[in-house]
């Protein structure tokens, strides 16, 4: 079937089982802040976190549940109880507190990126953005807020200026920008007249006029902050400057007295000048005022750092009390997942929260840089690869600070730098000659178990390693690595220049071309992985065999990743693409002839390959996920929720890495901004359900024809039949008596005839067996 035909199979109908997302992220790192009764609500770059102070519980809101998106720019609130939160492509998501329903306004979609203030004025809001302030109105008749004013221009200042803060005080709106201070009357009809803004700048007494943040104190004086720079506002002058040790992020009045937050410190201004409380951290970012069973606490928003986890800290006056925070994975920027011998998910996170996280009986447990884990793996910016070996141990690769290997509650370093991880000879893995210390890796298996590494660029001529089997079954000892070279191969071929390295069924591992890299490598380990001499090397180039009749372009040498399918093709992602082997993988590399997968429905950099346990193959882009299934035909798109043709509550359409459980069909999709979970009916086949074939194949739902399952076929009775679009709406359960003896008429749980296209077919038994198939339904 043609694709086109396929994709408008495709709806942006809301998921049903088993089609069901859950998105995971850290909601750490505090950016915004509200108290609204008595409740804190933190705008971070993992969705919107409330928290309890009288439970001191945290609950987190995602994506699945009803944000437009995970990172959040700005919080606020309207005159209704609502909560704003702005997300940075200027889509806003309206939740209600009580009953957790949201509502979400697309006006400012793709016009902001960043929200420094969010006021409510009456019935209205005003909203500070990069490039101006943007006035809303409640619309009774689409019951939500849209925007209902653009102010570009504020008095004399350049069009579409960024608004560094807004406050209001006394009858006036004031705006801070990089140009100087601006206000307008409370009363104004029309904000985006430019005559109605008065502007102050040094010309009027304001020491600078890049202004960074506002604040007004308890004698409803306006205060402003230019860096390390401070002075009042009584509304015709300016106070003489007053200098700040520190550069100031943040301005609030409390306990009677303006409070600002410095780089590392927080101080108080006495009267006649800042003087510090004694407390304070690095990152603080926002702060607001709570008044709890008559008590008043200062509280701080805490950015995360690359060494720390944000989170918020409770000042009384005094004491700065321990940072919180809620649990979850460890950091946002998810770059590989995996599971390990247990059955436990793993997830390694870049920067600026490196490190990793496991996922253990739904609890998260982050592993990233703090006081009591450092090292060059978290310093460099965390992990990139991730794999596991059948001894319990995880094996992580980063980009510059070697790899990390995890067993019995340990990290292992493996780097040119910390010797607690060298051998009895030295360094087991080297750094690249402009930096010694730059230890640049990837992980793979082989099916065997042997646990593969590259080392790019490695100056003491070891690019590949093999961790063999006893090595691993001992644990972390002082024993060497085996470092096969190759031989025999071209001598432009470059080994050094690797990365992707990956194990396949006949015995051979494949080490993919680098960024800068021109030739894939393979070696045939003849079994004796300890032993190299008798390792059997080929080196090829992708564009030498490839198709002249689907690569319309040349395939890109170098290699994201590597997977082998059930019928054993080999595939190959790509910066620039996908492709396969023709007719498979044989014992001879030098048949190996590539055909680009020149149909691929979205995204160009394929970072990965995954294959489920029922042979679909998941190729995870740079703009989503597209699932090719045994017989090649595309049979889903995932993007998020903005797509128009594939929406989908996937955390990030920028898509790095996947994996999945044979036992339970989830996949587990790591995103630049958060992990997905996606249940799918894709599991192991079990000899008690076989396969769903339906007859006939196509028919025709105009109710002279009925869809029937051949009970042979099934292998075993199945409890319930359910039939779904290809994008996971559920359109008719069916019983085993229905499915075998009467059929399905082609009509959904309404009654009504759908419509031509293919449908996907799940058989179920209560023991958590599944069995798929697809139907080709013809329309009247």
């Amino acid at each position: 079937m043609p694709l086109f035909v396929l994709l408008l199979a495709l709806s942006t109908a809301a998921f049903s089982n088993p089609f069901r997302w859950t998105t995971y992220t850290s909601g750490t790192n505090v950016r915004d802040l509200l108290v609204m009764d008595s409740n804190l609500w933190l705008g971070t770059s993992g969705g919107l976190v409330h928290f309890d102070p009288a439970t001191g519980e945290f609950d987190l809101y995602t994506n699945t549940r009803g944000l437009a998106m995970n990172a959040t720019v700005g919080v606020g609130a309207d005159a209704q109880g609502w909560i704003w939160v702005v997300a940075p492509d200027g889509r806003i998501t309206r939740l209600n507190p009580q009953t957790g329903a949201t509502k979400v306004i697309s006006d400012l979609k793709d016009e902001i990126f960043e929200v420094t203030s969010i006021i409510a004025l009456g019935d209205e809001m005003f909203l500070a953005a990069n490039n101006g302030i943007y006035r809303f109105a409640y619309f009774p008749v689409v019951d939500n807020y849209r925007v209902s004013e653009r102010v570009r221009v504020l008095g004399n200042f350049p069009t579409s200026i960024a608004i560094s803060d807004m406050v209001v005080v006394g009858e006036y709106l004031y705006a801070s920008t990089i140009a100087g201070l601006a206000r307008a009357p409370l009363a104004t009809q029309q904000f985006s007249a430019p005559a109605v803004w008065e502007n102050f700048t040094t010309a009027q007494g304001l020491p600078q006029n890049n202004i960074t943040k506002l604040g007004v104190d308890a004698q409803q004086f306006l205060w402003v902050a230019m860096g390390a720079i401070t002075t009042t506002f009584d509304g015709a002058n300016f106070s003489a400057p007053i200098n700040c040790p520190e550069t100031l992020s943040a301005l609030h009045t409390f306990g009677g007295q303006m409070h600002g937050a410095g780089s590392s410190t927080l101080f108080r201004f006495d009267g006649t000048a800042w003087v510090s409380t004694g407390v304070g951290q690095p990152g603080m970012a926002t702060m607001s005022e709570l008044d709890l069973d008559g008590d008043s606490f200062l509280v701080i928003g805490v950015a995360d750092r690359s060494d720390r986890e944000g989170g918020l800290r409770f000042y009384d006056g005094q004491e700065l009390a321990p940072a919180i925070a809620p649990h979850g994975l460890g950091g946002n920027h998810v770059a590989a997942v995996e599971f390990d011998a247990f059955g436990n998910l793993w997830a390694a996170t870049r920067e600026p929260r490196a490190g990793v996280s496991r996922f253990a009986n739904e609890e998260w447990t982050a592993f990233t840089r703090s006081d009591s884990l450092d090292g060059q793996f978290w310093s460099r910016g965390g992990g990139v690869s991730a794999e596991a070996d059948e001894f319990g141990g995880m094996w992580f690769a980063s980009d510059g600070g070697g790899v990390v290997y995890y067993r019995d509650d340990e990290f292992y370093r493996y780097n040119p730098v910390e010797q607690s991880g060298w051998d009895s000879t030295g360094a087991r893995l080297a750094g690249i000659p402009d930096d010694a210390s730059y230890c640049e890796c990837r992980i793979g298996k082989m099916p065997t178990g042997e646990i593969l590494i590259t080392n790019l660029g490695s100056t003491s001529e070891r690019p590949m390693v093999i961790v063999t089997r006893d090595w691993l079954a001992q644990g972390n000892n002082l024993a060497p690595w085996v470092y096969p070279y190759p031989s025999g191969v071209p001598q432009l071929a470059q080994p050094e220049e690797v990365t992707e390295i990956y194990g396949e069924p006949f015995g051979r591992f494949f080490a993919g071309a680098s960024r800068n890299g021109s030739y894939t490598f393979v070696c045939d380990t003849r079994g004796t992985f300890a032993d190299t001499t008798d390792d059997v090397w080929d080196a090829y180039r992708p564009t030498d065999r490839q198709d002249a009749t689907t690569c319309f372009d040349d395939i890109s040498s170098e290699v994201l990743a590597f997977a082998v399918d059930k019928q054993y093709y080999l595939w190959a992602g790509t910066a620039s693409g996908a492709y396969y082997s023709q007719g498979g993988l044989t014992g001879n590399v030098d048949n190996l002839r590539f055909i680009c997968l020149f149909d691929l429905p979205i995204g160009r950099r394929v970072n990965d390959i995954h294959v489920d346990a029922q042979d679909n193959k998941w190729f995870a882009t740079d703009q989503g996920v597209a699932v090719l299934d045994p017989s090649f035909t595309w049979v889903h798109v995932f993007q998020t929720s903005s797509s128009i043709d594939f929406a989908s509550d996937l955390a990030s359409n920028n898509v790095l890495s996947i994996t999945s459980s044979a036992e339970t069909g989830e996949l587990w999709i790591a995103t630049a901004d958060g992990l997905s979970r996606l249940e799918t009916p894709y599991v192991s086949r079990k000899p008690e359900l076989d396969k769903v074939i339906p007859y006939p194949n196509p028919f025709r739902a105009d109710g002279s024809q009925r869809m029937f399952l051949d009970a042979n076929d099934l292998g075993g009775r199945f409890d319930e039949l359910r039939v779904f679009t290809l994008n996971g709406r559920l359109v008719r359960k069916l019983s085993w008596s229905q499915a075998i003896s009467s059929g399905w008429d082609g009509r959904n749980q309404d009654g009504d005839l759908i419509a031509g296209g293919v449908y996907l077919i799940v058989a179920t038994t209560s023991d958590g067996h599944s069995a798929t198939g697809k139907i080709a339904v013809l329309g009247r």
